[in-house]
């Protein structure tokens, strides 16, 4: 890897290929207290809900004809160990990537039939060492990167390894991985919601990961942003669910606790 080229690393870690179709279910949803889970103002914002549970969610463009295109692309920050800490073997890879493939699609939710919506897939961890070399586990992720490429239940994951800030994707993060732990994990997640956010490419940024660190970032960027912002959680409730903005909807999956 260290004699690519960068942009030839860039592709290496992009996800292009298609998997077989599985079924996936609707996700329950734990809602803050404060206010009913509602719609965007934009009028173009098509919600289903059935007693707590989040449907689907979806951004369409309709033609003068009434025809329906694909949707603008969705993406997903994934906290990758913090899903799975423990993978070790390359069995624990493929659980592991299963998992957050799981979660996005039921976290963005099925879209309506015939229609298929992108979601792009950054995957955050401990994947630089400190001379700026790949990892084992950026290794390990790259080889069972295949699993989370697909199109399944109308939703199609394209993932890519994070190894530098969206901000500056062209420079590599050394020493995500030092001392046998990762470093600078949370922040480069943090920041690139933010950033993301901000340039309003994406219509929903989905987060997935389990820690409260998060917080100051999803209230500043709920506050600067009417991006929606879908943060998925392992636990059904926080100590600061409460302050979150009304743009930030916060999700929990049964998938991801059993």
């Amino acid at each position: 890897m260290r004699g690519h080229s960068e942009a030839a690393r860039r592709v290496d870690e992009r996800g292009l290929d298609l998997a077989a179709q599985r079924p996936i279910f609707d996700l329950p949803v734990s809602q803050k207290s404060k206010a009913p889970l509602t719609p965007s103002p934009a009028p173009d914002i098509a919600v289903g809900t059935c007693h707590g549970r989040l449907s689907w969610i979806m951004r369409r463009a309709v033609s003068d004809q009434g025809m329906t295109f694909p949707p603008s692309r969705d993406l997903a920050l994934v906290d990758l160990f913090n899903v799975g800490p423990a993978a070790k073997t390359d069995r624990d890879y493929e659980d592991l990537l299963d998992l957050a493939g799981e979660l996005i699609r039921r976290a963005v939710g099925k879209p309506p039939s015939a229609t298929t919506i992108e979601v792009g897939c950054r995957l955050y961890g401990g994947f630089t060492n400190v001379r700026g070399d790949p990892t084992e586990q950026h290794a390990r992720t790259l080889k069972k990167l295949r699993r989370l490429r697909s199109v399944q239940d109308g939703v199609r994951i394209l993932p890519e390894i994070a190894r530098s800030l969206g901000c500056m994707p062209n420079a590599v993060l050394s020493g995500t991985y030092k001392n046998g732990g990762q470093k600078m994990v949370d922040q480069m997640l943090a920041h690139d919601v933010y950033h993301f956010a901000g340039t309003r490419q994406y219509e929903r940024i989905v987060l997935v990961a389990d820690d409260d660190d998060y917080i100051p970032a999803i209230i500043s960027t709920g506050l600067k942003t009417t991006v929606e912002l879908l943060w998925l959680r392992r636990r059904a409730t926080g100590l600061n669910d409460e302050i979150v903005p009304t743009n930030v909807v916060l999700l929990t999956d049964g998938a991801w606790t059993r």
